[in-house]
């Protein structure tokens, strides 16, 4: 330990932090790091954690741009484990306090875990194995830290992972909502989001419609959180974009910085490098532009950084190829195709294909396709659609078993002799005798004859392949019980031999093993092992990674498993390469939901539908989506999609209902409403409580108070034809039709009693009562807790809902702003004795945050849950 006093170490911690703060807003950034590292040095010593932990995220921080991806995942595990282990925080600082800790938790695990998903990708590529799930666990731990503003962070990073899956519309998707999400302060994220439009739209040839998104990013790069490393990051790019378009003074006096020292910026150097082959290659002058890409080259192979390095060698072989040495292109590219299919890189492998086709006008930067602007814009764009791949059913219907089949036809194949008379035995059954699994004789007896066909000797190598691709589709769904396990397991092995290599017979095995495995386990666990099956699903997608199908059936399998991050990763790849393909789209939609990315989910199902998809279904999670995300116009879009398809259904006009509110189009409301009524007449809650919302929005307060006391007399218990949460919305809208009427209007007060008596009263019906008080300081938020005993009244209680008649007891949750726990304690327990005649029993009131100037009372009320 030093001999110094504290206070002199402090004051050296902070003379040093100042200086690597500065350092690193001039994007001195190698000075910064060796700044960093003398206070790590010097806050371990004197066990300072908070410094140690600040000066390893600069370390962190700071090592994408010094193009060092390896060191930034050392500092980000470090960060994690210090963040994630009490233990170790204080083998630092000893008598650390919780508060610093929970500070610290706080603000940096969601940089955590952002810098590590960042490094790691570099290292290994953005849509290698793994790297999906990064988006989901760093928004769950933005969620669980309670630092949301950090979720735009992850959405940047989707946005390179979708890219490197070949999927500029859902790229394009992620940086758009960066654009959108305006926060202010160091959060603002906009110019990440704009340089990415920028960058994508340019991969896909789009010059034009790039060009016009620059002053976007010019714009942005004033408010990113280092105005400095943004400007200079802008005139690179901008620098680049103008000498494509032909426009070279374009832009000229924009984002004008002084360079940083050699050394100190190396990834501006290597953008600075980039634009300026580019800017050599326009003008022939190919030798130096050569050996400038080929010092990066070999400089990122070393570094490790794969993305940068994959970006630089694509540019160097679109060099090498501009000046016609042909055969070290081609070593080049053959060594680039290698190390991208590893990585699963399509986006670089889709840029590699088309600097590939002779046909191509070859550019400089790396794109999907020719350019449509400027002086290499090509005559016509060249790239290759994703092709759209006819999906192998994994829904259990024969209707889904002919569509296999009616597609080998539509290609000009029939199906062999052979099974012919199999397959319409198969389609002769009713959908009723396939739901109940037919007569057990017949299928056991289809099961016999097909297993008796040897599925080498079908005819042709043609017939062969239709056979296997067929026949083990179908004998998964013919599999009834566990009786003939292990022979239909034996002869799908035979299918597999005869050809090894061909990448669907290989995924339909390995789900035919899925359904064995786990649907006869006593007979198979042993003989199928669940990492054999994960490697068959993996080499049938390396086998061809352009088959639709067989990544669904992949992401079926991860998802089983629960592995979402790889469910998600094979979803979006068989979503990319067949947009028109509804459940892909819907399986997709239902990963990113489980993931709390509403969004995201919206996007894919808008994408599949205007792509033709046509599905009802689809129509209708579209609708619920939109609705979720309050984008009402969108929501009667998608509806009256879904009525077309498939009219007079139940509950359609419910959900216009609420939109056509939200828009107050009230009489379009009321007839949806009436419409509804008429369709779904056994579930009259939500139609009354739609017209009272009317009658308030149009003023018929007369008409309102009727309405109001037709859904009083009608108990919640009765209700069981809606979620838990369904009441919650419907109740919500209850209490906003209340506002209508006086503060201190009678049926207010009853609709205020019902609704907290059924535990689910809405924020804004405290909120009201609380902007009565003036406000106050060093105001607590507590969460307090509630034991509310019940008697023989619960049964005919108000407040009761569906399914809670055996409830003895429950335990009741509030949110309150207090000066103290006691006065919380009171608030919480004051608002209980509305909900039930009895006294409740404050089991607990926790601190959750403290020092606000604010209006006390109650902030919240959570749904009870049982405490028998």
């Amino acid at each position: 330990m030093s001999d110094q006093p504290e206070l002199d170490i402090d004051e050296q911690l902070k003379e040093l932090d100042a200086k690597e703060t500065e350092f690193t807003r001039l994007c001195l950034l190698e000075s910064a790091n060796r700044v960093a590292s003398e206070i790590r040095r010097l806050a371990k010593a004197e066990r300072r954690f908070v410094p140690y932990l600040q000066a390893t995220f600069t370390l962190m921080n700071n090592a994408a741009d010094r193009l060092d991806p390896q060191s930034g995942r050392d500092a980000s595990i470090e960060i994690i484990g210090l963040l994630e282990s009490n233990e170790l925080a204080r083998a630092i600082q000893p008598n650390l306090s919780e508060h610093e800790y929970d500070w610290a938790v706080h603000w940096y695990s969601a940089c955590g875990y952002d810098n590590l998903a960042k490094a790691t990708a570099e290292l290994g590529g953005h849509n290698s194995e793994g790297i999906h799930a990064c988006i989901s666990e760093g928004i769950e731990v933005c969620r669980r830290t309670g630092k949301t503003q950090c979720i735009t962070c992850f959405r940047e990073y989707a946005t390179d992972v979708y890219r490197s899956a070949d999927d500029p519309d859902m790229a394009l998707h992620y940086a758009r909502m960066g654009i959108a999400a305006v926060d202010q302060g160091p959060h603002d994220r906009r110019w990440a989001g704009a340089r990415d439009l920028v960058e994508i739209l340019l991969a896909r040839g789009e010059l034009a419609a790039a060009a016009e998104n620059v002053d976007a990013v010019i714009e942005f790069a004033d408010i990113w959180h280092t105005p400095i490393r943004a400007r200079l990051i802008t005139k690179t790019r901008i620098t680049e974009i103008a000498h494509l378009i032909g426009e070279p003074q374009r832009w000229a006096d924009q984002c004008c910085e002084d360079a940083p020292p050699a050394g100190e910026f190396l990834a501006y150097e290597l953008h600075t490098d980039h634009t300026q082959a580019t800017i050599e290659c326009m003008a022939g002058d190919f030798e130096p532009a050569i050996k400038r890409l080929t010092h990066w080259d070999q400089f990122l192979t070393r570094r490790q950084c794969f993305v940068q390095w994959t970006l630089t060698r694509l540019r160097l072989l679109a060099a090498h190829r501009m000046a016609g040495n042909q055969r070290v292109f081609e070593k080049l590219a053959d060594h680039l195709q290698k190390k991208a299919q590893a990585a699963r890189d399509w986006h670089a492998l889709r840029c590699l294909k088309h600097l590939r086709d002779e046909s191509a006008t070859t550019v400089p930067v790396p794109v999907t396709c020719n350019l449509d602007a400027g002086p290499l814009a090509g005559t016509t764009q060249t790239e290759v659609p994703a092709a759209s791949v006819a999906p192998v059913a994994s829904v259990e219907m024969p209707s889904e078993v002919e569509a296999a089949a009616a597609k080998d036809k539509q290609e000009g194949r029939e199906l062999p002799d052979a099974i012919a008379a199999i397959h319409s035995r198969l389609a002769a059954l009713s959908e009723e005798e396939w739901e109940n699994g037919g007569d057990s004789d017949s299928l056991d007896q289809i099961i016999s004859d097909l297993l008796a066909i040897d599925p080498s000797n079908v005819g042709s190598d043609e017939e062969q392949q239709t056979f296997r691709h067929w026949a083990l589709h179908t004998i998964s769904f013919l599999l009834r019980d566990a009786e003939r396990a292990t022979e239909i397991w034996d002869w799908a092995g035979r299918c597999l031999a005869a050809q090894r290599q061909d990448a669907v017979t290989l995924s339909l095995y390995a789900r035919l093993g899925c359904r064995l495995r786990y649907n006869c386990a006593e007979q198979m666990s042993d003989r199928i092992d669940e990492s054999q099956l994960e490697s068959w699903f993996r080499e049938s997608l390396d086998l061809d990674p352009e088959k639709a199908s067989n990544f669904g059936r992949a992401g079926d399998f991860f998802l089983f498993l629960e592995n979402l991050g790889e469910a998600e990763r094979c979803y979006a790849r068989g979503f990319r390469l067949d947009r028109s393909h509804a459940e892909l789209a819907s399986k997709l939609a239902r990963v990113y939901r489980r993931t709390e990315r509403e969004r995201d989910a919206l996007a894919v199902l808008d994408m599949a539908i205007r792509a033709g998809a046509d599905e009802p279904d689809l129509f209708w999670e579209a609708a619920l989506s939109a609705q979720n995300l309050d984008q009402h116009e969108a929501t009667l879009t998608y509806l009256d999609g879904f009525e077309k398809r498939t009219p007079n259904q139940a509950w359609v006009n419910y959900y216009r209902t609420v939109a056509l509110l939200e828009l107050q189009r009230f009489p379009e409301a009321l007839a949806a409403a009436e419409r509804e009524s008429e369709l779904n007449p056994e579930c009259p809650f939500p139609v009354l409580v739609h017209r009272a919302a009317v009658a308030a929005g149009t003023g018929e307060l007369d008409e309102l108070r009727r309405l109001l006391g037709e859904v009083l007399a009608i108990p919640l218990a009765s209700i069981d034809y809606l979620s838990i949460s369904g009441i919650e919305k419907v109740l919500v809208r209850l209490w906003a039709s209340t506002e209508a009427l006086g503060e201190d209007d009678e049926l207010r007060t009853q609709v205020s009693n019902r609704l907290l008596a059924s535990s689910l009263a809405p924020d804004r019906l405290f909120e009201v009562q609380r902007e009565k008080r003036e406000p106050v300081e060093q105001v607590n938020f507590y969460r307090c807790v509630i034991k509310q005993p019940l008697d023989e009244r619960w049964l005919t209680w108000p407040g009761r809902l569906a399914g809670e008649e055996e409830l003895q007891c429950y335990q009741a949750t509030w949110g309150v702003l207090a000066r103290s726990d006691e006065e919380a304690a009171e608030l919480a327990s004051q608002w209980q004795s509305h909900c039930y005649p009895l006294d409740g029993e404050v089991v607990g009131v926790e601190l959750v945050g403290e020092g606000y100037t604010e209006r006390t009372g109650v902030v919240w009320q959570r749904f009870r849950e049982a405490a028998n």
